[in-house]
């Protein structure tokens, strides 16, 4: 890695880009002094605190618009981006909540709420759709819990809605005829993008890209 280019990012004031950049970059180890102290800067800044009490609200506000940033279920990824686990201030209860819904085809559930115009019901319920379950998988997995056998069900489901150009619009069978803009058989974009996430290499307390996906089967 270029020495210029990491210092340039170990200068940066935000906590979280000298965290990634000590971790995925330069491959330190989490017991570190460096990285410790960095971690834990980033864990008490008043951003992250913010965007942390925000995520806790997931569960009580209906997924409405798919791409919302706004949403405590894209503000949990981005926490899971920066390196968050479920024993952090806040996430243990949080993590609990998202194990406790899931599916029995495997995926995780969210609140969401469907326009009667694109099939739904325009009325809040518990389901998934291919473009939300993936997010949540990728915040379980990130966060500590890829040993969750509940987990390995949810990998299992994910990749077996998968095709060769990609992850189509599918949603819960209890969602009925909906479907998202496009022609039916045709990979949705932002389906396969969500879908990617939890197959990146993730880190937790060990160094970015050397995790399992998922946990052994038992």
């Amino acid at each position: 890695m270029d020495e210029t280019l990491t210092a340039w990012l170990l200068n940066e004031p935000e906590p979280w880009t000298q965290y990634r950049t000590r971790v995925d970059l330069l491959e330190m180890n989490e017991s570190e002094p460096e990285v410790q102290n960095a971690r834990q800067a980033m864990i008490d800044h008043p951003l992250v605190r913010s965007v942390a009490a925000d995520a806790a609200a997931w569960g009580h506000d209906p997924v409405t618009r798919h791409n919302d940033a706004g949403h405590a279920l894209h503000k949990l990824s981005l926490l899971a981006d920066f390196g968050l686990t479920r024993d952090d201030p806040k996430m243990a209860a949080l993590i609990e909540r998202i194990l406790h819904r899931q599916a029995s085809q495997g995926a995780f559930l969210s609140p969401i709420q469907i326009p009667m115009a694109f099939g739904g019901t325009g009325v809040p319920d518990w389901s998934w759709i291919a473009c939300d379950a993936p997010t949540l998988l990728y915040v379980l997995l990130s966060m500590g819990c890829k040993d969750d056998p509940r987990l390995g069900k949810a990998v299992q489901h994910l990749v077996g809605q998968g095709g060769e150009t990609g992850w189509l619009c599918a949603a819960a069978p209890e969602l009925g005829k909906f479907r998202g803009p496009g022609r039916k058989l045709d990979p949705c974009p932002y389906a396969t993008l969500s879908a990617s996430r939890p197959f990146r290499s993730c880190r937790n307390g060990e160094t970015a890209g050397k995790r399992k996906l998922a946990p052994e089967s038992s």
